[in-house]
């Protein structure tokens, strides 16, 4: 598959960036004496293993996100004019790195609104995948705390346009060095779920709740 446009999805707030993957061998190393997980709790994730890292910066690489999400206007996808890109002032939570094997699974799923805010960013240090974007059914949205009144029939407008647009979903592949960030309605109203073929490494960038969006 050729590789996409790094423009030519933000109607749906995801967006592409590159960074150097020099932090590979310290997440390598932090990840080094954990064991290999059979699956997550919500079933979500499988063969896989993971840590919340306090101790590598990656000061670098928050600031390429926070430059992406700052640098494009985002293109209103109506009906969703408040589903925008969220405000430059993020504070960033401590990374999530994740070691997935070589049969492992990510799901189809929203990531959670009650633990994190406006953006998810993920960054491939080694390995490739291909991130597929589909629109959420209603039970996988928690509409209270979804920004912009969104109901279930809005999710029926964006599965209609997603459909003229794209076919009914965004696939794109994703290489070591590569990242893309999930905000707006990619974000809160689309599932996201990752396949690939051997190991990869990845870190997660997820900001705080905010109030300002």
């Amino acid at each position: 598959m050729a590789q996409t446009n790094r423009l030519l999805h933000s109607y749906l707030g995801l967006l592409r960036f590159n960074h150097p993957t020099t932090s590979l061998p310290s997440v390598l190393k932090s990840l080094k004496r954990l064991r290999t997980r059979a699956t997550h709790f919500d079933g979500v994730i499988e063969g896989y293993k993971e840590k919340i890292e306090h101790n590598i910066p990656f000061e670098s690489e928050i600031k390429t996100v926070k430059d992406t999400l700052t640098s494009h206007e985002p293109e209103e996808l109506p009906p969703y004019p408040s589903l925008n890109f969220p405000p430059s002032n993020l504070t960033f939570l401590p990374p999530h790195l994740l070691h997935y094997s070589s049969n492992s699974k990510l799901s189809p799923h929203v990531d959670s609104v009650r633990f994190s805010g406006p953006s998810v960013s993920v960054l491939t240090l080694s390995g490739s995948c291909t991130l597929r974007l589909t629109v959420a059914p209603p039970e996988e949205v928690d509409f209270a705390l979804t920004p912009g009144n969104v109901t279930p029939a809005h999710l029926e407008t964006l599965r209609e346009i997603l459909r003229e647009r794209e076919g009914g979903a965004v696939e794109v592949d994703v290489q070591a060095g590569e990242g893309y960030v999930l905000t707006g309605v990619s974000r809160y109203l689309m599932e996201h779920a990752v396949s690939g073929v051997g190991e990869r490494v990845a870190v997660v960038f997820r900001d705080e709740l905010t109030n300002d969006f």
